[in-house]
């Protein structure tokens, strides 16, 4: 009996702790993240300004914000702009920032020729905050390349110039951020698989692909999967280097939506921006979910898995 009750007050001591321990992230989710993200927007979307009680208020017009939404998104050509802007931004960092971002920590964790230079040069951005290097790099092409060079203006007064010129500087932030992760997943390849590789035959690029990529990959996936979630989401380097007062050329969906709010759009802006919240979610989600499903199928991987099945050859079958 006395080993009994041991047995019992040991396991009300260790789910006390357990509760002690994951309350607060319980909490913190439910009241900061799900209540403010999910149930509070939705809230917001079908609400209505009041004004003569000054509070938003239900009515029976629960479409009202999501018809302001489509009807100025449809008409005003900023977000035609915007959309592009966000959809351009996307593709070049398919294009450029991923395999850069694979590339170099592979270069540096082979200490190849130069690899302790780009180790130095993308480490900069981590060393200081990022709006340090917003005015570093807008003095820099303002003032120094338009000296330096002659020109009648610089590359972000330019409007033909000024994406490809944010751009340039986005990719450099976003490199080195997933820079010393990747590096340290990279070093921790086995050098017996490295070796076992080499003697199959495999060149560089084989061996990134058939010996790191399968360790990163797991990662990579997760990080291509956010990247969709929050297409619509983004505006902080928009926002570093123009503040409120972006131009076309660069101004994504996130960033109207952000600066609709910060600029004093109005009363109605609130639900506007929790009904267009709501319109991309539901735009994004069903994306991300099969790039999910998808990259779980296809790619390199430690793991084995099953075969993705067709309908059609079902139906052979």
């Amino acid at each position: 009996m006395a080993q009994k009750n041991l047995v019992r007050r040991a396991r009300r001591t260790e789910t006390l702790f357990y509760i002690s321990v994951v309350a607060i992230p319980v909490i913190n989710f439910i009241v900061l993240q799900f209540y403010v993200n999910y149930i509070d927007v939705f809230l917001f979307s079908i609400k209505k300004y009041d004004y003569s009680t000054a509070t938003y208020r239900f009515t029976s017009d629960v479409f009202y914000n999501f018809r302001n939404f489509f009807h100025e998104t449809t008409t005003d050509p900023r977000w035609k702009s915007a959309l592009w802007v966000t959809f351009k931004g996307y593709l070049v960092g398919w294009i450029v920032d991923i395999p850069i971002s694979i590339v170099i920590p592979y270069f540096i964790c082979k200490k190849y020729f130069g690899s302790k230079f780009f180790k130095f040069i993308l480490m900069m951005p981590q060393m200081i905050s990022s709006m340090v290097w917003t005015l570093i790099y807008l003095n820099f092409t303002e003032n120094a390349l338009v000296v330096l060079f002659n020109w009648e203006m610089g590359p972000i007064s330019n409007p033909s110039t000024r994406w490809i010129t944010m751009q340039i500087k986005s990719t450099w932030i976003g490199v080195a951020g997933s820079m010393l992760m990747y590096t340290g997943i990279f070093s921790g390849v086995s050098d017996a698989v490295i070796d076992a590789g080499k003697i199959d035959g495999l060149k560089p690029f084989g061996e990134l692909w058939h010996v790191y990529m399968p360790t990163l990959y797991p990662i990579f996936s997760v990080g291509v999967v956010g990247g969709i979630a929050g297409l619509f989401a983004g505006y902080a380097g928009t926002l570093e280097m123009f503040g409120y007062d972006a131009s076309q050329e660069v101004a994504g969906v996130g960033y109207l939506l952000f600066i609709r709010i910060m600029k004093g759009g109005g009363v109605d802006s609130y639900g506007f921006n929790a009904a267009g919240s709501i319109f991309f979610t539901l735009v994004v989600l069903p994306v991300a979910m099969f790039v999910k499903w998808l990259l779980g199928r296809v790619g390199p991987t430690e793991d084995t898995r099953e075969p993705i099945k067709f309908p059609w050859r079902r139906k052979m079958i």
